[in-house]
């Protein structure tokens, strides 16, 4: 997957957008920003491969409600796992 090389700071961490329930909801990477509009690749739950690419705003970025952003891909994965593990009981 290729990252655009910009001076803007979210470009190239991951992401979660959370539902209403504050679950995770879409799994994704910044890889662009058009305007105030983040260009994310999302990955799919079962086997992480990229999938659709789509327009977030940035304000739904910077949501505490909404979204949470990580700097690392291994502190994306910790946090998919510790909010599988509260949800579902489980450890992966």
């Amino acid at each position: 997957m290729k990252v655009l090389k910009t001076s803007h700071g979210l470009v190239g961490k991951y992401l979660h957008t959370l539902d209403e329930n504050g679950e995770i909801d879409w799994q994704g990477r910044i890889i662009g920003m058009d305007g105030d509009m983040a260009r994310v690749q999302l990955f799919s739950w079962w086997f992480g491969e990229p999938t659709n690419v789509v327009l977030i705003p940035e304000s739904v970025l910077y949501s505490e409600d909404q979204c949470r952003l990580y700097a690392t891909r291994s502190s994306w994965d910790a946090a998919a796992c510790e909010m599988d593990s509260r949800r579902f009981g489980v450890e992966r």
